[in-house]
């Protein structure tokens, strides 16, 4: 079963469904919500690789219809992060940025390669 993107009635939520069946219900950070994950990250806004991550996971409002409470601290994003696992992270982020293109096997191999579109959900999938 592949992920499937449907917007709910409330306006702004919008849900995805991973290969798994569960659906996830997110909508986009608002600045408010920016800086409230911000100040739980402290040192860690610093890193672009985990607040990238922590944008994603702090998008969820529900996990199969139950209200997911926006985390305040690093360990609840952290909890979050487990809570949805690597499937479930896949399909929110290729929904919410879009997937990451395949490789092209008619490509020249000596032709420098192109930068990922997506390198949260490629490093996820590691």
């Amino acid at each position: 079963m592949g992920d499937t993107v449907s917007a709910p009635a409330d306006a702004g939520t919008k849900t995805v469904t991973d290969a798994n069946g569960l659906v996830i219900s997110y909508r986009e950070m608002n600045p408010a919500d920016m800086l409230d994950l911000l100040e739980a990250a402290g040192k860690e806004s610093q890193n672009g690789g985990w607040v990238a991550y922590a944008i994603t996971i702090c998008s969820v409002t529900a996990i199969d219809g139950r209200m997911v409470p926006a985390p305040r601290t690093k360990d609840q994003v952290r909890a979050l992060a487990t809570r949805l696992g690597n499937v479930s992270y896949v399909a929110l982020a290729n929904a919410m940025f879009g997937p990451v293109p395949k490789a092209d096997p008619d490509a020249d191999p000596d032709a420098p390669p192109a930068p990922p579109v997506n390198p949260v959900v490629d490093t996820a999938k590691n």
